[in-house]
């Protein structure tokens, strides 16, 4: 196995944080006469407007073509989906040899968390779906169904349930104890490139190269009847609320704000967009990417969206306003995934298997 390497120099950093001392002390001074203007780098930045700065503190080269960045819950792990399996590295000891989770024949695009459990499921080109223990690297159970690539992952808020995307056009949910399907939701008029289930459970969305968004009611689960001593699921109940019409390209990334209500999407036509997934109102639409926006995530207040993609670059846009705020250009590649963590940690994915970590203070 080849072990991603980190990139760490001490001296770099020793030498990035006095020149942030600097820049905060000149930004104090300067009070709007004479203004003195720093030099922004790609590893050290000012912020605009609210001149909060964001630093790059670390990075992992896991030398294989990198698919997703997944946090985990708690923000102490990251998980890496790439083409050589998915790792697992704790962020206390990033020099630590990583969790590698290898049971998948070929690529690895989708990865995702449980919200509750150290669990791990991650989808794979071969079409299925494994589940893992996050502490010891074991492999689980294995979901089967798909007859095409697995792309995207979510779980339902109770760990109960996993929905699933797949280049054969359907999404498919799934008893996650017992890898039981549960229903096929074959809506969808192309390729279904993400999914996601709302953090209060009531709704699931999912992202298609119709360039449409679909929005199931998630709670026909609960549907059941007892039938002498069995309990019988009826799975006919996933009603489609929604269908969000409004990209011209394909629907690549989909996050849910923790509202429940506010849905944020990314397309192949260049645009960010967010819905109000209730009412199916399109709420603002964010230009500044030159290039398909492969990905978007929430900051942990919701107050801010992170975008990337096959620009190379990554945005921070600030929701209300719609406008960019933070531009980061330091990636030499494809920017395929971006995650935020609840610790106010940004990971940054590269197609050429770089993950980047950022410092980003905001809500």
């Amino acid at each position: 196995m080849t072990v991603p390497t980190i990139r760490r120099n001490k001296t770099y950093y020793v030498t990035s944080f006095i020149l942030l001392v600097l820049m905060l002390i000149i930004a104090a001074c300067s009070g709007g006469a004479g203004e003195a203007t720093a030099e922004v780098t790609s590893e050290t930045a000012a912020a605009t407007p609210t001149q909060v700065p964001y630093m790059a503190v670390d990075s992992i080269d896991t030398d294989a073509t990198l698919f997703r960045v997944a946090w985990s819950p708690n923000g102490e792990k990251i998980a890496v989906a790439t083409s050589n399996g998915v790792f697992i590295y704790t962020m206390a000891d990033l020099l630590a040899q990583p969790i590698h989770l290898d049971e998948h024949d070929g690529d690895v695009p989708a990865i995702a968390w449980s919200p509750t459990l150290e669990r791990l499921i991650t989808g794979g080109r071969d079409t299925l779906i494994r589940s893992w223990n996050t502490r010891s690297g074991g492999f689980l159970l294995r979901f089967e169904g798909h007859t095409d690539d697995v792309l995207d992952l979510t779980w339902s808020p109770d760990s109960e349930r996993i929905a699933s995307a797949s280049w054969d056009g359907t999404v498919r949910v799934w008893d996650f104890n017992s890898s039981e399907l549960l229903a096929t939701l074959e809506e969808p008029e192309d390729v279904v490139s993400s999914v996601a289930w709302s953090p209060d459970g009531l709704w699931l969305a999912a992202g298609s190269y119709d360039d449409k968004i679909y929005i199931w009611d998630a709670t026909g689960w609960q549907q059941s009847q007892n039938i002498d001593g069995v309990v019988v699921r009826d799975t006919t109940t996933w009603n489609l609320k929604q269908v969000l019409s409004g990209h011209d390209g394909d629907v690549n990334a989909l996050a849910w704000a923790s509202d429940s209500v506010t849905l944020a999407s990314a397309s192949a036509d260049d645009t960010i967009h967010t819905w109000n997934a209730t009412t199916g109102e399109l709420l603002q639409t964010y230009h500044g990417h030159e290039a398909d926006v492969n990905d978007v995530a929430w900051s942990p207040g919701n107050s801010m969206l992170v975008s990337g993609g096959a620009d190379n670059m990554v945005r921070v846009w600030r929701v209300k306003e719609g406008e960019i705020i933070r531009e980061i250009n330091g990636q030499a590649d494809n920017v395929v995934s971006v995650d935020w963590s609840v610790k106010g940690l940004l990971a940054v994915g590269s197609q050429d298997g770089h993950v980047h970590f950022w410092t980003m203070p905001g809500g």
